[in-house]
């Protein structure tokens, strides 16, 4: 009798990498599907290199740490990077919609000041990679 589900449950399991600052990460391809915790201040800008477009790939970010210092940097080596919404809730509770303009983005920047609770999630379309989530910070992330 086949063991149906198996390999499922198995893969289930979402792989987790905790960052903790102290570099920059660049992100393989057979890396996709898995959570990064940015869970360190870092002592200068790091920038986080997604891994060429592929259609399906996924990676989350969740920030369990506040950053003080410097910048957490998310860019992709080839293609856009797409913002659908990223709701901005600053200390008053004000919501702000921020969006990529869709020509010419390759990077956002999640500035000094980005609370716990901020979470990305990035996925692929096979030609640029489109992001998503909720930025906890005084200052707008920015997408250059």
């Amino acid at each position: 009798m086949a063991k149906v589900g198996r390999a499922s449950r198995n893969s289930s399991f979402m792989r987790v990498e905790s960052l903790d600052g102290t570099g920059n990460k660049t992100i393989e391809s057979a890396e996709s599907g898995e959570l990064y915790l940015l869970a360190g201040d870092p002592a200068s800008d790091r920038t986080i290199t997604l891994p060429a477009p592929k259609a399906g790939a996924y990676v989350k970010f969740l920030v369990t740490e506040e950053a003080d210092t410097a910048a957490w940097i998310i860019a992709v080596p080839s293609g856009l990077l797409l913002g659908a919404v990223l709701a901005h809730v600053d200390s008053s509770d004000a919501t702000t919609d921020v969006a990529s303009d869709a020509s010419d983005d390759t990077q956002i920047t999640l500035s000094a000041d980005t609370n716990p609770g901020t979470v990305l999630e990035c996925v692929s379309d096979g030609t640029n990679w489109i992001v998503s989530g909720q930025v906890i910070c005084s200052v707008v992330p920015v997408f250059a």
